[in-house]
């Protein structure tokens, strides 16, 4: 089976438990959803090491990033980065672009689903599950090791500390609730982090599915990945704030953080 479908399939079961209506809808959806164009990416990358997958796809979006302060980011040593996360695969890859001369060392939390599109994205991303019935405490425990691995290889760790997509307010993208991990890694491993702010959006499309069907809309993505070609996104980095600086409510601090990357650094997303 195609990576392409495995994935289809994966997120779309109550769709497709109808065989006969998913027949029906299937041809338009691919078509909608690009999949032809998606599935030929797929193909294109699926023997690349990571760096080259990700060079392919930046070189596929020709995104045109505006990027301030990227002095902020130390070129040497252990740090963390932390950012909002508006558009999803997108966010991932930009930020390669962004910090591949800076920091070439570049390595990210991400989907799961990455490694199945090409098994190379392993060498640059700590597979996350997106799907909370499928972690496991043996999961948890390899995110733990190859964290430590990077981090102690002296190496720059990208981290959406939502851990899921911005969510939509009226015309707006805000953050849900930061995970406290940053600021305990930050601390255990003595590393300072950097936070980002990105300005992007998906289509319409994307928030009105959302409201229809959150299957059609988490399979979406692809289609969303291909229509950010020549998409301007604007990155901004704040200073690095360094563990001591921390104190021990680790809640409030993260809260404080998540605040300063959405309304200091930048302001929410507008999807219009």
């Amino acid at each position: 089976m195609h990576p392409i479908d495995e994935i289809m399939e994966e997120r779309c079961p109550n769709l497709m438990r109808n065989k006969i209506f998913w027949s029906f809808i299937k041809p338009s959806i691919y078509k909608i959803f690009k999949y032809d164009e998606a599935k030929k990416i797929v193909d294109d990358i699926i023997n690349k090491s990571g760096f080259e997958c990700f060079t392919y796809l930046t070189e596929f979006l020709k995104a045109e990033n505006q990027v301030t302060n990227l002095s902020n980011v130390p070129s040497s040593g252990p740090i963390i980065l932390a950012g909002n996360h508006p558009t999803g695969l997108t966010d991932g890859i930009v930020m390669f672009d962004v910090l591949k001369k800076q920091r070439p060392d570049y390595t990210l939390y991400a989907n799961s689903d990455m490694i199945k599109i090409a098994k190379g994205f392993q060498d640059i991303i700590i597979p996350v599950d997106w799907n909370h019935q499928n972690k496991t405490s043996e999961k948890s425990r390899m995110i733990l090791k190859l964290t430590k691995e990077t981090l102690n290889n002296n190496k720059a760790l990208l981290v959406f500390p939502s851990s899921r997509l911005s969510k939509r307010k009226g015309f707006k993208l805000y953050e849900r609730p930061w995970l406290t991990t940053i600021i305990k890694l930050s601390k255990k491993f003595n590393v300072p982090i950097v936070p980002f702010h990105m300005d992007g959006s998906n289509s319409l499309l994307f928030y009105f599915l959302e409201i229809v069907n959150t299957e059609l809309k988490d399979v979406s993505l692809f289609r969303e990945l291909i229509n950010k070609r020549d998409f301007r996104y604007k990155i901004i980095f704040g200073e690095p704030i360094y563990p001591n600086e921390f104190d021990e409510n680790i809640d409030k601090q993260t809260e404080i953080m998540q605040k300063y990357v959405e309304y200091e650094l930048g302001n929410p997303p507008s999807i219009i």
